[in-house]
């Protein structure tokens, strides 16, 4: 039986607010990012509300599967392995302000500046080894981790005063 139209747009707020509010219920949002997700305009979310996938058509649900399991930005890794701090030619810092410039327009706020003070923010290091980065994460994810956004002052804060 078809469903009668819906509207997504409706469908796609109630969405992004249950995901909203779960993720700051389970402590993983502060209360300042979480207000500063609710305020973008271009949410990143949607609903599709189109024709449903029989459950035995297995080569329409691994398509699916394939679809909703890949990252939402697919980074592959660089054939370059020269050092960070060699990396000052011209091609890479076109290249670093290019992704800068994407991210702000696709964000909505700027990467390169920090959330609490707006103080532009520096580059240190680029973590591409998926072995380190799971490292990182799961350190993260276990609560011995903290977020940075929760500091009782930026770094950059202690050296004035």
């Amino acid at each position: 039986m078809p469903l009668p139209y819906l509207d997504t747009s409706i469908l796609t707020e109630k969405f992004r607010g249950l995901v909203i509010d779960r993720l700051h219920e389970a402590e993983r949002l502060s209360d300042g990012f979480k207000e500063s997700l609710l305020s973008w305009v271009r949410s990143g979310f949607s609903v599709f509300a189109g024709s449903a996938i029989s459950p035995h058509d297995q080569g329409a649900l691994e398509r699916m599967a394939r679809y909703v399991t890949r990252p939402p930005l697919a980074i592959a890794p660089s054939p370059c392995k020269a050092p960070l701090e060699d990396a000052d030619d011209a091609f890479t810092k076109s290249t670093k302000r290019n992704w800068a410039r994407l991210l702000r327009k696709i964000l909505e706020v700027d990467p390169m500046l920090c959330l609490r003070c707006g103080v532009e923010m520096k580059i240190i290091a680029v973590i591409t080894d998926p072995p380190v980065i799971g490292r990182i994460l799961a350190h993260v994810g276990s609560g011995r981790g903290h977020d940075p956004f929760e500091r009782a002052r930026a770094p950059h804060a202690a050296k004035t005063g």
